[in-house]
């Protein structure tokens, strides 16, 4: 009974950090996938921004929808931002993943204006 004991602490300590471990990565994991869908809705943004430039009502209309499609929040952004502001270089893997969507976005836009141009009479 002597070794269990001496046995039981050890044991106890490596179940808390294995939670630890596990609470973390889960955690880590929601934060990543809010960035991402984060990064998504603001590259879709930045494309409708260029696209109606010329009309802001419905600039705002398309971006509250690509908003509420991704069931994020104006405040949610800017409460994002503001978490983040004292780190800019926090910034930099979601600016990255933002101009990926961005360029891809783009090539799509681009696809999709070439093959409707090549198949007009």
């Amino acid at each position: 009974m002597i070794w269990f004991k001496r046995l039981a602490p050890l044991v106890l300590t490596a179940i808390i950090v294995v939670g630890y471990w596990s609470y973390h990565d889960r955690r880590a994991g929601r934060q990543d996938a809010f960035e991402q869908d984060l990064a998504l809705a603001t590259a879709r943004i930045w494309v409708a921004s260029a696209k109606h430039r010329a009309s802001p009502e419905t600039f705002l209309q398309v971006r509250d929808s690509i908003l509420a499609e991704c069931s994020l929040t104006v405040a949610d952004v800017r409460e994002y931002l503001s978490e983040n502001a004292d780190e800019p270089e926090s910034f930099y893997p979601y600016s990255k993943l933002v101009q990926r969507y961005v360029d891809s976005l783009i090539r799509i836009e681009d696809s999709l204006l070439k093959a409707a141009k090549d198949s007009a009479p």
